[in-house]
């Protein structure tokens, strides 16, 4: 069945001229199309000049098998493809393109040629040419293994001849590249009964990384060992010349030339409520620099966070005001402060002036943060430091510490946690790929970080702190970077108003609660990188699409998870989880499940072992956007449909990118 909404048509579209894909995700450009392939017994899915999600039957051999090129910050240059062709047969294609790299000093282009055999052969093959001189990180082939190796033993040749068994990590690895993952030549690991797959490499020395470090949901397998120095000089006409190759091995080759049915993903998805529940994180906000007035002062009370996160400078000017402004929005949300303290050059005097500051505002604090400018993370003598200041104030605020990066850093530079009473790092679903697909792979991935730092600090709660869709910064840059002051920030994206953007969050809040995390930060209050829009709007409105005040979908799943702190968070399976995600949540008599499309396409979902024979439905989709954006207070007051779960199910119809609403005991 599906929901019934109070407004139809898109009328908030109607008013500003908005296409249903700015809608979806903040865009108006179509989704990419998707081509399904078949080589003999696996399939592969060809989408913007990347093989995805290649299979043989249901499991998933590669993630994905594509070409990047990296700038000297380690920023990845888009391509343009021209010249495509796809040939694809019942059991074998064959696809040709070209793409061009163009931005600042970079030109390159490079050439592709894909195929795949009736013997569940495939071959890519880059060849490429630089127009320019310029300092790349890193260009060529790399190949994502899926996240579900992970503890698969394999065994790697080198260039040398020389092999070694190994297995894929369990726990996140610090090491990059995985030890015994250098200078690759072959990789070879079983993909099925009696099956192997085996991977080749040619054309340059290829290593392996655990990208689950930035909750990518892979291993990589890249070119130009991290070892060589960085950025190196690529000279016009200069060439290179790659390829990878996937071989089935099995004794029994004939079992494997059958072909498999060309699927793209069950026709209804299913979600079974489990028994077991986990406490519900405290979730908090991130504090914005935005001019609260009454009418964002009424938006945000229907808010009840647990804390609001500043970010205090104390060897900038500045941090004093910032901290009042802060404390000002906290008492508006009822909520602590999460205070970071960045330390300079001058700490003792810095941390002594935030001790009397904090005297005289006597704000009600959850924890501190502590970082230094210099340090990646934060070493024991800056947090001996800070606890001979802070604690003074209130010996029960707990200090926390690790880094303002990814848990990437956390884990290369492992702090002591002699001084510090929490662990925190902060996560974005953008460090490596920013398509729709890859951030919804990220999902699959946020419970790694957890259980790798439940075993490597015992015993110490566990804070991400903030959560955003792009990177705040970039942790790795090797030289300067700029900002166009025409173009978005690199910090900014324009899906944070969109359906989207609100889906992504609904998964992202449940599988870090499920792996136990203590703390969660999001978002921020207002502004383009928040959840509701600020009194004067976006700054670039033909790039960010939209008005002032608006109140953004993920405003809407934040108060309605926050309806349940100090709730549980009950566990599901899901078997489309590339498509669909969801949340369920318990407190008291009261039940909710959130489930999310986040698809282009009309989405049927079965709900299985739900809590009671009857619920209340809403939709938050393209029908109800308008509404819910500019009239939040009609949104979360809206009727519902009565939907019948007789023996604990029901099954239910989202729209592209919809969110469907369940109320059990309301």
């Amino acid at each position: 069945m599906k929901a019934e909404s109070a407004v139809t048509g898109n009328c908030f579209g109607t008013i500003i001229g908005l296409s249903p894909n700015i809608i979806y995700y903040g865009r108006a450009d179509d989704l990419p199309r998707r081509i399904i392939l078949s080589a003999g017994p696996l399939t592969a899915e060809f989408e913007t000049g990347d093989l995805r999600y290649i299979r043989l039957g249901d499991r998933e051999i590669i993630r994905r098998i594509y070409a990047a090129v990296r700038d000297r910050n380690w920023r990845t240059i888009s391509g343009q493809i021209s010249d495509l062709t796809v040939n694809a047969g019942q059991d074998n294609f064959s696809i040709n393109y070209c793409s061009t790299h163009e931005e600042g000093e970079i030109r390159f282009v490079w050439h592709a040629s894909i195929d795949g055999k009736p013997d569940g052969t495939i071959s890519y093959r880059f060849t490429g040419e630089a127009q320019s001189a310029f300092l790349p990180n890193r260009i060529g082939c790399c190949v994502l293994h899926p996240i579900n190796l992970a503890g698969q033993s394999c065994q790697i040749t080198h260039a040398s001849g020389d092999s070694n068994q190994t297995s894929f990590p369990l726990l996140l690895a610090p090491a990059q590249p995985l030890n015994g993952f250098e200078n690759i030549r072959t990789i070879h690991h079983i993909a099925g009964p009696q099956t192997s797959i085996e991977i080749s490499f040619f054309g340059d020395r290829f290593e392996t990384e655990d990208q689950r470090n930035w909750i990518d949901a892979s291993f990589k397998t890249y070119c130009r060992p991290l070892s060589l120095p960085y950025p190196f000089q690529v000279r016009a006409g200069d060439r290179i010349d790659q390829s990878v190759t996937i071989r089935l091995v099995n004794d029994q080759q004939p079992a494997l030339v059958k072909s498999v049915p060309r699927k793209r993903r069950p026709a209804e998805a299913t979600l079974r409520l489990h028994e077991d529940t986990v406490p519900m994180p405290r979730l908090g906000l991130g504090c914005s620099l935005e001019q609260i007035d009454e009418r964002l002062s009424s938006l945000l009370m229907r808010l009840t966070p647990d804390h609001l996160r500043v970010d205090l400078r104390l060897a900038h000017t500045g941090w004093r005001d910032l901290f009042q402004s802060a404390l000002q929005q906290a008492v508006l949300l009822r909520a602590a402060l999460e205070i970071a303290v960045f330390l300079g050059d001058n700490s003792e005097e810095e941390l002594a002036e935030l001790r009397e500051v904090t005297r005289v505002l006597e704000p009600r604090i959850v924890r501190w943060l502590i970082f230094h400018e210099q340090e990646k993370t934060t070493s024991s003598r800056w947090l001996k430091l800070a606890r001979d200041y802070l604690k003074v104030l209130d010996p029960n605020i707990p200090i926390a510490s690790g880094t303002n990066a990814d848990f990437y850093q956390l884990n290369q530079f492992r702090l002591s946690t002699d001084q510090c009473d929490a662990i925190c790092w902060s996560a974005n679903p953008q460090v490596h790929a920013f398509d729709n697909a890859s951030m919804v792979e990220t999902l699959e991935a946020h419970r790694a970080p957890i259980e790798s730092a439940r075993a490597y600090f015992p015993e110490k709660p566990l804070s991400i702190s903030p959560v955003t869709l792009r990177p705040r910064f970039n942790p790795v840059a090797t030289g300067e970077e700029t900002e166009d002051a025409a173009q978005l920030p690199s910090s900014v994206d324009p899906r944070q108003m969109s359906l989207f953007c609100a889906g992504w969050t609904i998964g992202s809040i449940n599988e870090f609660s499920a792996a136990g995390v203590d703390s969660l930060t999001y978002f921020e209050t207002t502004g383009w990188k928040g959840l509701i829009e600020s009194a004067s709007g976006p700054l670039l409105p033909d790039l960010f699409f939209s008005f002032p005040y608006a109140a953004f979908p993920v405003y809407h799943i934040l108060a309605e998870v926050l309806r349940f702190s100090g709730g549980a968070v009950q566990l599901y399976a899901n078997d489309d989880a590339l498509s669909i995600t969801g949340i369920a949540l318990k407190k008291e008599q009261c039940r909710m499940i959130l489930v999310a499309n986040l698809t282009g396409e009309n989405r049927r979902v079965a709900l299985e072992q739900l809590p009671g024979p009857v619920a209340w439905a809403k939709v938050l989709d393209a029908t109800t956007f308008a509404a819910a954006t500019s009239n939040p207070e009609w949104f979360q007051a809206l009727g519902t449909e009565r939907v019948d779960c007789s023996y604990g199910k029901a099954s239910i119809e989202i729209a592209p990118f919809g969110i469907y609403h369940l109320y059990f005991g309301l």
